[in-house]
């Protein structure tokens, strides 16, 4: 894609980075791979990367990708100024990242204790054993498998 003005439709006379192009492909990325997109999820979520890096399939999830325009130049910062990113300033963004989703999910302010009332909640139903690590390979599997 390009910043050059569409041709046709409704769209005419818009740049590409003006348009919002809702996703009804059936898992194909919309975009040329490297293209720098803004994308809303169907929960609301909004997200700005390379297109190439996010699953477009239309699953009727929250996850699912609902909309996205690219992202103008002069918007987008340069590629170069990103990479390479060192390991500590990886793990920084990761921690970073926990901190801010902590302050939406976790009760009270507390640490994320969910998985270890998930997994009492569990073998009280079903009367196993399951270990909190347990739990958590669990969650992983299930996160994969999806």
């Amino acid at each position: 894609m390009t910043d050059a003005a569409t041709q046709c439709g409704e769209n005419a006379g818009q740049t590409v980075d003006s348009i919002w192009f809702e996703n009804t492909h059936p898992g194909a990325c919309p975009f040329v791979e490297d293209t720098r997109v803004e994308a809303v999820r169907r929960n609301g979520d909004k997200i700005e990367t390379l297109a190439g890096m996010l699953d477009w399939r239309v699953r009727g999830v929250a996850r699912d990708i609902v909309r996205s325009r690219v992202v103008p130049a002069t918007d987008a910062p340069a590629l170069s100024d990103q990479l390479p990113m060192t390991a500590p300033a990886f793990c920084q963004k990761a921690a970073d990242l926990m901190a801010e989703r902590g302050k939406t999910y976790d009760k009270g302010g507390k640490a994320e204790r969910s998985m270890a009332a998930t997994v009492t909640a569990f073998n009280a139903i079903t009367g196993r054993n399951l270990s909190e690590p347990e739990g958590w390979l669990l969650m992983s599997l299930v996160k994969r498998v999806r």
